[in-house]
């Protein structure tokens, strides 16, 4: 006689709170950052390594200019003070965006190595080093050529030479680090590839400083929303040649799929968001959130667009689905979820755990997981879900008022 075994009765009682004003400056791989450049010199690096890493941020740009090494290999000196560096924003739990540059001047045409191999020769030097810290260097911005290493002014940012600097840099750098372009005609180049994109002229003018082609943003616009939701993208915001309302800001953020943004520049940027009233959200987000779930109404467009950097993960639904527990977290950030994660549902004594992939969490999207009843003992049972970083355990704390680092409390569970 063939035994099955019973299905549990499952019901739930959810307590799911509403999304808070707070902003989670704690949640890595997102948010607002500092530039750290070094030209691995002593004396010219003197003053940024006196003054180390700014506190309450979890990001950091750090510049490394190559301007000594345009006529050399990088020496076993240089990558020595590249992973101090590196370690030294490790200590202080801070993940890198990286830029490698010959120029910090804006001349780059006459600064840069003379033959493209140097470039290439450095990045196969470079690549080793940079591959251990996978974990931490979460982009590297551009190709190591252009003025101030965006891609443009130099005898290398024609299609061809960028096109072969980035297969080149591809090769030799680990699947984990992304690579970020300039400007979006940049990136469809190399189309079908996962490519960021920075963009350190954010609403300066109608084509973010030549960002766009003229009369072009709208429809580049909308290339970012559809084609980059899954990279860590970002940059910084200048100040505008004309008026731009908080609509427009949260708008162009959104389409951008925002990750972070200087904090230092520009900062009369910054000083007139916290002057401006924040928007309406409700707009923007998914029609299926529930109305007395979020988000949240807040003070300042600074705020706002603090707080919506990057992922934002709401847990927006608990419910009974037939013989499982439906769990359903809304991404109500400008951008992804950029490494991986693990969700745990802790029922009584038990936890189950449920594997996100990196790049999978789009912003203004739902999702939804199911756990089985089956898989948790009888009885009533609070439930709490949490979420962490896979590599390295770090709590990843949900938008919901009450949430911490241990997780949210959603409700009870009985399973009998």
């Amino acid at each position: 006689m063939k035994l099955f075994a019973k299905k549990k009765k499952i019901q739930v009682h959810k307590h799911i709170t509403a999304e808070s004003r707070q902003v989670i400056t704690e949640n890595p791989a997102r948010g607002f950052y500092h530039v750290y450049p070094f030209y691995l010199d002593d004396e010219k690096d003197k003053d940024v390594v006196a003054a180390g890493f700014y506190p309450n941020e979890t990001l950091a740009l750090i510049e490394i200019c190559l301007s000594d090494y345009v006529r050399k290999p990088v020496d076993d000196e240089a990558i020595k003070r590249i992973n101090d560096i590196f370690e030294a924003a490790e200590k202080k739990d801070m993940d890198i965006i990286l830029r490698v540059c010959y120029d910090l001047e804006g001349m780059a045409a006459t600064k840069e190595p003379a033959n493209i191999d140097t470039i290439t020769g450095h990045m196969d030097e470079l690549a080793p080093l940079f591959n251990a810290h996978d974990k931490r260097i979460l982009v590297i911005q551009g190709v190591f050529v252009g003025n101030w290493g965006e891609m443009h002014g130099s005898r290398y940012s024609t299609d061809a030479s960028i096109v072969r600097l980035y297969r080149h840099l591809r090769n030799v750098l680990s699947a984990n680090i992304t690579i970020g372009f300039r400007r979006p005609a940049l990136r469809r180049l190399c189309e079908g590839e996962d490519i960021a994109l920075f963009n350190d002229a954010i609403m300066a003018s109608e084509s973010d400083l030549g960002t766009y082609a003229e009369g072009t943003r709208a429809v580049e616009l909308d290339y970012q929303n559809d084609e980059v939701g899954c990279c860590l993208n970002g940059g910084e915001a200048l100040y505008p040649g004309g008026s731009v309302s908080a609509d427009v800001v949260i708008d162009t953020l959104d389409k951008m799929h925002t990750g972070y943004l200087n904090s230092a520049y520009d900062a009369r940027v910054l000083e007139l968001w916290k002057r401006m009233d924040a928007p309406s959200m409700t707009g923007r987000l998914t029609k299926s959130l529930p109305r007395d779930i979020g988000p949240s109404y807040r003070q300042s467009l600074f705020e706002t667009v603090s707080a919506f950097l990057g992922y934002r993960l709401l847990v927006s639904g608990f419910e009974k689905s037939s013989d499982e527990i439906s769990i359903i977290i809304t991404n109500i950030g400008f951008g992804n979820l950029v490494q991986d994660a693990v969700l745990a549902l802790a029922v009584g004594e038990g936890t189950h755990e449920v594997f996100i992939r990196k790049g999978t969490f789009y912003s203004n999207r739902m999702r939804e997981f199911r756990f089985r009843g089956n898989e948790f003992a009888e009885g009533t049972h609070k439930a709490r879900l949490s979420l962490r970083r896979a590599w390295d355990s770090h709590p990843i704390l949900f938008a919901n008022e009450g949430a911490n680092a241990d997780g949210l409390d959603i409700g009870e569970i009985v399973i009998g």
